[in-house]
């Protein structure tokens, strides 16, 4: 063991840098046979630079401050720094100061609150959640969904002799590409390749990361290129050539008024950016929520039935419409004699919550009983012709065949 002194001066506020204890203003130190400083003198504990680890980010110097100025005062900084950008957890739910108004006009299944303000949240410089964590999520939703009207399991195996969709979006003119954490994430991302519904809200389908055709590959590049250039305009944190790196298309909107769903993987956010963009008030539509909140909330609106989805016809957002008072049920006769009314009147909805709810909806939902019952229900409000009756979304149907089957034989032409 090797005994050496070392003599300190007072700093410049006249707080001397040794222990009082010391007559001499010197400090003895011991060290092993490593070189590594052990203890001042015997019986004395470590002194706090002795045992400290300094990668620690959350270091804050003891109020009786010890030791040479160059071990001392680099963290003292370091750790006034972080003060400043620990982020506060009253933030991550900040209201953006130009929707105040819209919000209180916003359907009630909107949670505005949720949205995130790039003005004045700080830069987030390291991601909020791990790329277990965000799958982790993925996967409890749509185990979710699959109890509702998802028919199939998700999957995330590519299939064979197919490029995923991030090959495609990769090639030019769009290149657009992921940074190794986004792909990590984009690569475990769960989704429904195969048939059965795959409505992820009103006028949007998620997206199959696994596979995808040329054309619609074109199509989903231009929409996403889009709601980047405009949330680089919202946002003025938003470095879009950076940015870009870290957002994954989730759903696409197949309806001119569909949402385009967006995951933000650096602030662990879900982005919900109108279909139809480049209007003035596009940023009056764009919502932010922390990814987590924005499941719970979907799922609550599935359960309450403030979205209703339904095979083969769009998902109606009803948050708005209230529930029947008292216990008269709604007959099918009732809902057909509304003769001069569009689809989507208080009483269908209310009549669809009803044979949902007759069907066991949410925890035990008879999906194939209760849609073969609407199906029939629609089909006679068609023949009988005494008014419009729910739409058919043909869309759906284009979408899942195309877009499954046939791609197969156009990527193995293209490439």
């Amino acid at each position: 063991m090797v005994t050496r002194k070392r003599k300190y001066e007072e700093d410049s506020d006249g707080v001397p840098d040794f222990d009082p204890r010391d007559d001499e203003y010197y400090m003895e130190f011991k060290y092993d046979s490593e070189g590594d400083r052990i203890a001042a003198q015997e019986g004395w504990p470590p002194l706090p630079w002795q045992t400290f680890n300094y990668d620690r980010l959350d270091y804050k110097p003891p109020t009786r401050r010890r030791g040479p100025p160059e071990r001392r005062r680099p963290y003292q900084e370091e750790w006034n720094d972080q003060e400043k950008k620990k982020p506060d957890p009253k933030k991550n739910k900040i209201k953006t100061e130009h929707n105040d108004e819209a919000s209180s006009s916003s359907d009630d299944d909107d949670d505005s609150d949720t949205r995130s303000d790039y003005e004045e949240e700080e830069t987030v410089t390291s991601p909020r959640y791990t790329p277990s964590q965000l799958v982790s999520l993925f996967e409890s939703f749509y185990r979710f969904l699959t109890t509702l009207h998802y028919a199939s399991s998700p999957s995330t195996a590519p299939r064979a002799g197919q490029r995923s969709l991030l090959d495609m979006l990769a090639l030019d003119p769009h290149d657009i590409k992921l940074n190794k954490f986004s792909t990590r994430v984009f690569h475990r991302l769960p989704c429904f390749p195969k048939g059965g519904s795959v409505q992820f809200d009103y006028g949007c389908m998620l997206i199959d990361t696994t596979h995808a055709e040329m054309g619609f590959a074109e199509k989903l590049a231009e929409k996403l290129l889009d709601a980047l250039g405009e949330l680089a305009n919202i946002a003025p944190k938003w470095d879009n050539d950076k940015r870009c790196a870290w957002v994954i298309p989730i759903s696409y909107p197949y309806l001119g008024d569909g949402e385009m769903h967006l995951l933000d993987t650096l602030r662990g956010e879900m982005i919900c950016f109108p279909g139809e963009s480049g209007d003035s008030e596009t940023w009056e539509k764009v919502k932010f929520y922390d990814v987590a909140e924005f499941f719970d909330m979907k799922k609550e609106q599935y359960r309450t039935l403030a979205r209703i989805p339904c095979r083969g016809h769009p998902t109606m957002q009803v948050g708005q419409v209230p529930e029947r008072e008292g216990k008269e049920r709604i007959t099918d006769e009732e809902v057909m004699a509304q003769e001069e009314e569009e689809w989507g009147t208080d009483v269908d909805v209310q009549f669809v919550r009803q044979v949902y709810r007759d069907h066991g909806w949410p925890d035990k939902f008879r999906r194939e009983e209760c849609f073969a019952y609407i199906d029939d229900f629609v089909s006679r409000m068609e023949e009988e012709g005494r008014r419009e009756s729910w739409e058919w979304d043909k869309e759906e149907d284009c979408f899942l065949e195309k877009y499954r089957e046939s791609y197969l034989e156009t990527f193995n032409n293209f490439y």
